[in-house]
């Protein structure tokens, strides 16, 4: 499963990335940069069980991937979109999207 994280810029994207991934992703690169992949694999005690009642060849746990996707153009960000061309784009290959919202106030606007 393709998970995608969107949000408005400064609004924990990486952050909650990392949370999820035990990752260390930073935020440079700007709106250039590339699209992080981070994969978690879904360990499921039943599956174990299963492996050792059926002794299969391969026992394989479900894998999750968050994408974390750079910040939108300050352009767009000025008018509220959150997604550009190039970020539609992208999102057209997950299979669904994580928002993440900001619970503070911007102490950037007067």
């Amino acid at each position: 499963m393709d998970i995608a994280i969107v949000g408005l810029p400064q609004s924990g994207k990486t952050a909650t990335f990392n949370a999820l991934t035990s990752g260390h992703a930073t935020t440079e690169g700007g709106s250039a940069g590339p699209v992080q992949v981070g994969v978690v694999k879904v360990v499921d005690q039943r599956l174990s069980v299963l492996g050792q009642m059926y002794h299969p060849r391969k026992v394989v746990y479900a894998e999750i991937k968050f994408w974390d996707l750079p910040p939108a153009p300050a352009e767009k960000t000025q008018r509220n979109q959150v997604l550009s061309g190039r970020h539609r784009n992208i999102l057209q290959g997950a299979d669904s999207l994580l928002l993440v919202v900001r619970a503070f106030e911007d102490d950037l606007q007067g």
